[in-house]
């Protein structure tokens, strides 16, 4: 069994779900000022999920951490916001992958098995890196792997034995985070919440950190003389998962960077755009897209990778017919942008 502790690391097992059902807590005892710290760590978790991307690992008191896990998914859904609700539930499952990372393959096993009914259990050492190792129901990694767009996590490069894949301590926490954030998601309604009068302050004080964490006119749009109809669909859909606040991989990361910087967009227009991801680290972003750029670093500007690059890492998205004469998502943009420039010629000879 796990005890409060745990629990409060992992606040989506059974366990806690069951302490906090057991409290019968209901929203206007929320109002009593002997739950202001549940609301205060509630509406802190949101906060720095925002701001950062991530949630403390240090916390007080067992209880209000267990206690104000479900209040804040409460906030996030009176918040109403796809992006608030894919960066809380992402910024939260990474406080657990921390935590998973630091357990022992026993509570590892224990968490997958009776939160999530995988099929796990020891699979024994990896004789070339010497590490314990797990081995997982295919179905359970499958679910959980595709969504992790990088060549090592595809099944055909996994050793699969009699329907399980095995793979370390690590990558277990990896596939797990991913199962936690899928499940905080489905807990975030998305229905409108009503808004209680005493949430009201701290409801208004979220709302404005997200306006200003993405931004007067968040959602960025395409410089005037880029022609958005001449985009191949594997770019718009990056373009498109992002300005939606949906997560995408680092190689689609690079990819649409680099097709961005080639066809007009400046790096600030990218910011913008990147801004509004789930996961968006300011630093972070604005080093890559310098790099990417050739402001930075080398100096080199980089350009997109080609088709048979974008289709290994999983980015290949509904290829048109053009798509089976090109190598590379620039010649498809250069393709389909050539009659209009040729009609832009003509109309100024005229």
């Amino acid at each position: 069994m796990l005890g409060k502790t745990d629990q409060a690391k992992y606040p989506i097992v059974p366990e806690a779900v069951e302490f906090v059902r057991e409290r019968r807590l209901t929203v206007d005892e929320l109002s009593d000022q002997s739950y202001t710290s549940i609301l205060d760590r509630a509406e802190n978790r949101l906060r720095q999920a925002i701001e950062t991307g991530s949630i403390s690992s240090e916390w007080q008191d067992d209880n209000v951490e267990i206690l104000s896990f479900p209040v804040a998914v409460y906030l996030a859904t009176i918040l109403h916001d796809d992006w608030v609700r894919r960066r809380f539930a992402l910024a939260e499952s990474r406080r657990a992958s921390r935590f998973l990372a630091n357990e022992n393959l026993d509570r590892i096993i224990e968490i997958a098995s009776k939160t999530f009914d995988w099929k796990v259990d020891h699979s024994g050492t990896d004789m070339n890196k010497g590490i314990q190792t797990l081995r997982i129901n295919f179905k359970n990694y499958v679910k959980n792997a595709v969504r992790i767009r990088e060549p090592k996590w595809k099944l055909t490069n996994r050793q699969l034995n009699n329907g399980f894949v095995h793979v370390s301590k690590d990558e277990a926490a990896r596939l797990l985070e991913e199962e936690i954030q899928n499940r905080i998601l489905s807990r975030i309604s998305e229905t409108v919440a009503e808004e209680p009068d005493f949430l009201r302050e701290r409801i208004g004080r979220l709302r404005n950190l997200v306006a200003e964490r993405k931004g007067t006119g968040a959602f960025w749009e395409l410089p005037k003389a880029v022609v958005f109809t001449a985009i191949p669909s594997c770019m718009r859909n990056l373009y498109n998962s992002v300005e939606s606040g949906r997560h995408i991989s680092h190689a689609g990361r690079f990819a649409l960077t680099c097709f961005l910087v080639n066809i007009g967009a400046s790096q600030e227009e990218i910011m913008r755009l990147f801004k509004t991801a789930a996961d968006f680290d300011e630093r972070k972003t604005r080093y890559q897209v310098e790099h990417i750029a050739g402001t930075k670093g080398g100096k080199t500007k980089y350009t997109p990778p080609k088709c048979a690059t974008l289709k290994t890492h999983g980015l290949c998205i509904s290829p048109d017919q053009i798509c089976s004469q090109i190598s590379h998502p620039l010649s498809y943009y250069r393709r389909r942008i050539r009659p209009t420039l040729h009609k832009d010629r003509k109309h100024a000879r005229s």
